[in-house]
């Protein structure tokens, strides 16, 4: 293969050729080291896989010692133990080159951070278990030296290396600013060569260079090697999926941010708030009961309600025709704080169908917003009705909205004004312009952020033809949660419906790709109905990557898995954060989309009472 020179990252060659081209170079497994390392300051010289990369920081940490800085799991959960659980090795790598700019700018970058955790030789399972960042993942692996990165969620890389066994490790995807201003060059343009190391690089380099070292560490090549990333790690699962399959045996994508675009028609519930309500939000109060109004009239299972929507499809609860939704005032029955007016009423019924050009929803017994695909006036999607809509970010303040969607627009524009309050550009700062849009011009943002993706190739929803994956054996399980209040469920099972109808149907693509959508959960993978007692089954921590491993090594189906409700002293259970459902626990079968669970008789809180349908 000739050398790729930066500058041809610039040029008309895209990402996604330079993607192929590199990954064909490298083998799934890295040949085995004639010798091994020492985990010491030697490590620095001794390992030079490259030109390019660089040993920043070796250390090794003993079972018992503290955490050098509190994690995401400490944040969230206060009584679990902040020590390291077994000796490991703890290094850290920088792979050049950067971006080059202005030394305050966002889009000056010095490289790509790789940290990584290795067991003991003799604890060490022969895996690799990588793991994916939240949300735009930026600086998680600074070079402060005595700075521990983040993980998968809530299980710090250093906690699963020590259960596990397995080497891990995280990247800072080539970025060490805060949130998407890096993306964005001084002058306005779109900073390329941070996008491309943002999309792909960074996942390149981050698979090379951890089986390379482990390699190096081990005198030995890695058995088996995984990828896991939640939220913002679950694009990039994706985006490994289908620009780097062979670099992996198993891929897992939890509760993926399928589409960027798709966080630009999330800021829809907030303009329907600025335009049609006045910028006055629906009170807590008004959300939770509109919300359990759609519960109760959608939830009903073999005559019994169950708490939560098991399959949203066949919802058309509609509040501007719902009495007890109404006020009194309107012709409605309800005479508390919580009811809407019928404008109200009508805004919600905009927020559940998703982003049109103009504002328009139909009646929702003819289109609830899962019956006709985006066509005609419709650019995006919307929150699942049932949902626990507070959950949306910001959502009391909707006009105060922080997600990534406002600062998509600045970008796709070329205007940082138009950006959130934590965008920031040489040329100015964000203003939350977006706000001042209307209908069609947020729609036509949309569309504008879609165009950039000839450019940037950052849009995993595009690319529907996983040849590749299917040729390299590896195998891909997605899952999402139905009320996702952070990446909306359709989003999803757009994209497996066209990576179906292009990959030769459902049994096709099973065969190496599987994508579970899990009724009643949110982001978090906790309860996400808007009715305070629902009690859905959740997966266990470590559950849906032991299903993965049993797939990639055992040959064991995904199919199999039954989840059950997490009890009261559940470990993975963030009901040690969020009160504690009263409603009955149950189990329930993980169904392959498009299959869903369905009820067939008996117990509706028994697994075996239902089929995958």
């Amino acid at each position: 293969m000739k050398h790729v020179t930066r500058a041809g990252y610039f040029g008309p060659v895209s990402i996604l050729s330079i993607a192929i081209a590199l990954a064909c170079v490298s083998p799934r497994v890295v040949s085995a080291a004639t010798s091994t390392l020492a985990c010491d300051d030697m490590m620095k010289t001794a390992f030079k896989p490259d030109a390019n990369t660089t040993v920043l920081f070796v250390k090794e940490v003993k079972k018992g010692d503290p955490y050098p800085n509190p994690t995401k799991e400490q944040r969230n959960f206060p009584s679990r133990p902040a020590r390291f659980a077994a000796d490991l090795c703890w290094v850290k790598l920088l792979v050049e080159p950067g971006v080059p700019g202005p030394a305050e700018a966002p889009s000056t970058s010095r490289g790509i951070g790789i940290e990584v955790w290795l067991p003991e030789r003799n604890a060490w399972n022969h895996r690799v278990h990588v793991l994916g960042g939240g949300g735009w993942d930026n600086g998680t692996n600074e070079a402060v030296l005595d700075k521990m990165s983040g993980g998968n969620g809530n299980l710090p890389a250093a906690r699963l290396a020590a259960e596990e066994g397995a080497v891990t490790s995280t990247t800072d995807s080539g970025q060490q600013s805060v949130g998407a201003s890096f993306a964005m060059n001084p002058d306005r343009t779109v900073n390329v060569a941070g996008w491309r190391d943002w999309v792909y690089r960074s996942l390149y380099e981050q698979a090379i260079k951890t089986k390379a070292l482990a390699a190096a560490y081990y005198g030995a090549s890695p058995r088996y090697s995984y990828f896991e990333g939640g939220s913002g790690g679950g694009r990039q699962a994706l985006h490994i999926a289908q620009n780097l399959p062979e670099q992996y045996d198993g891929i897992l994508s939890v509760r993926a941010a399928v589409s960027w675009a798709g966080t630009i028609g999330q800021l829809y519930p907030a303009l329907v708030v600025l335009r049609d309500l006045d910028g006055k939000s629906l009170s807590r109060e008004q959300l939770e009961a509109v919300s359990a109004r759609a519960v109760a009239a959608c939830d009903t299972v073999g005559g019994k309600h169950l708490g939560f929507i098991l399959d949203n499809r066949p919802c058309r609860f509609d509040p501007t025709r719902d009495v007890a939704t109404l006020c009194l005032s309107d012709g409605g029955t309800n005479d508390t704080q919580a009811c809407l007016t019928p404008r109200q009423a009508l805004a919600m019924n905009k927020i559940w169908y998703g982003l049109t050009i103009d504002g328009s929803v139909p009646d929702p017994a003819v289109d609830n917003g899962w019956d006709a695909a985006r066509t005609g006036a419709r650019i995006w999607y919307g929150y699942p009705r049932g949902g626990y809509i507070r959950s949306l970010e910001n959502d009391l303040t909707w006009p105060e909205q922080k997600g990534p969607g406002g600062d998509l627009i600045a970008l796709a524009l070329g205007d940082p004004k138009l950006g959130t309050s934590d965008f920031r550009n040489a040329t100015g700062k964000g203003e939350d312009g977006w706000k001042n849009m209307t209908y069609a011009e947020l729609a036509g943002a949309f569309e504008a952020f879609r165009a950039m993706q000839a450019v940037t190739q950052s849009e995993p929803s595009e690319h529907e033809d996983l040849t590749r994956l299917k040729l390299s054996g590896t195998k891909f399980l997605q899952v999402t949660g139905m009320h996702d209040s952070s990446a909306w469920v359709q989003g999803h099972t757009e994209y497996y419906d066209r990576v179906m109808a292009k990959m030769g149907g459902p049994a096709s693509v099973q065969a190496y790709y599987k994508m579970y959508v899990l009724p009643g959960l949110a982001h978090g993978y906790f309860s996400g109905s808007a009715n305070a007692d629902a009690n859905p089954p959740v997966p266990e921590n470590g559950r849906l990557y032991g299903a993965l491993v049993d797939w990639v090594e055992k040959g064991i189906s995904p199919d199999s898995m039954v989840f059950t409700s997490p009890g009261l002293d559940s470990e993975s259970s963030v009901y040690k954060i969020f009160p504690r459902p009263k409603g009955p626990a149950m189990s329930l079968p993980v169904c392959a989309y498009p299959t869903v669970a369905t009820y067939v008789s008996g117990d509706i809180f028994k697994a075996q009472s239902y089929k995958c349908r």
